[in-house]
């Protein structure tokens, strides 16, 4: 047992968290699929579409991760992210209260960037509905001002031409990831989607 200066016997255990603590935690989480234990078949199918994207030099499409608390659903996300050398955005349902929110969010996001929505199912439906079609038409729809003299505009997000997507039926994809939360792993900069 160490003693302190006072001569009063220090405490080992606290609950306070230990500066060397805080870079060991981080550390838990895996950054990688092959970090990641357990969960064999979703990380099959991840693996499988995270080559596809990487391969095609595309976003990936979307990817549902869904099941109960504390299996893995934020941590698949950031690895997505990782693996696909992009940038990694998070936020929750319930933090999205207004059209507003849901807007800065999806204007801000670069290229290719992650977006993890956790607890989608507690989005207000209105919000979600606003989602669906940034997501689906690559749209936003922006109402400006109130009463009779109220407007749309709608905001389009058009890939640049370098990374827009062959012609033809390359559609987005919805992927199921059972994880026995929803992540956009698609930018929906990025995608287009068939008529």
């Amino acid at each position: 047992m160490a003693i302190a200066r006072d001569n009063t016997p220090e405490r080992l255990v606290s609950a306070a968290r230990a500066d060397e603590e805080q870079g060991f935690e981080l550390k838990l989480r895996p950054r990688w699929l092959g970090e990641f234990i357990g969960q064999s078949k979703a990380k099959e199918q991840l693996a499988i579409a995270l080559e596809a994207a990487k391969t095609r030099g595309e976003a990936l499409d979307h990817v549902l991760l869904f099941g109960p608390p504390g299996l893995g659903k934020t941590t698949l996300a950031t690895i997505i992210a990782n693996e696909l050398d992009v940038g990694f955005q998070q936020t929750s349902g319930p933090a999205l209260q207004i059209q507003g929110d849901l807007t800065a969010i999806l204007t801000n996001l670069r290229e290719r960037q992650v977006l993890f929505l956790d607890e989608i199912h507690r989005m207000q439906p209105v919000l979600e509905e606003k989602l669906y079609t940034a997501l689906e038409d690559y749209k936003l729809d922006i109402i400006i001002g109130q009463g009779p003299a109220a407007r749309t505009h709608v905001m389009e997000s058009a890939p640049s031409p370098s990374s827009a997507p062959p012609p033809g039926p390359a559609c987005s994809v919805h992927r199921f990831v059972r994880v026995s939360a929803f992540c956009c792993a698609s930018n929906f900069i990025q995608r287009k989607s068939c008529a």
